[in-house]
């Protein structure tokens, strides 16, 4: 796969400083990149209160939600969870089933 297919990365359109969040392995490919934003936002990554319901973490910051697909046979798609302006991996959640090379992400506050 090309070089450009190794993750996400967040562009400082002002200065031209990157920040990368690199896959694990070259079988994998971050789709579609959604933003969760504050509904009362002040800067441009600031964030949201996110529930991760399982563990209970309630993480306040603005999020990256990216879905992973992944070729590797034992191997699931997840969704990675990127604190915004660090682009820090917060967490991940693994999807039973397969997701489709073309996956478009979207994101409804409601």
């Amino acid at each position: 796969m090309p070089e450009s297919l190794d993750g996400l990365v967040k562009l400082n359109v002002e200065t031209g400083k990157t920040i990368t969040w690199i896959r694990d392995h070259k079988k994998q490919i971050a789709t579609e990149p959604v933003f969760v934003p504050h509904p009362e936002t002040k800067d441009e990554d600031d964030g949201t209160n996110f529930r991760l319901k399982k563990n209970a973490y309630k993480i306040v910051l603005g999020l990256i939600l990216a879905p992973v697909i992944t070729f590797e046979d034992n191997d699931f798609p997840f969704v990675v969870i990127l604190d915004a302006k660090t682009f820090t991996e917060v967490a991940r959640c693994r999807i039973d089933h397969p997701l489709p090379l073309s996956l478009h992400a979207q994101f409804y506050p409601n």
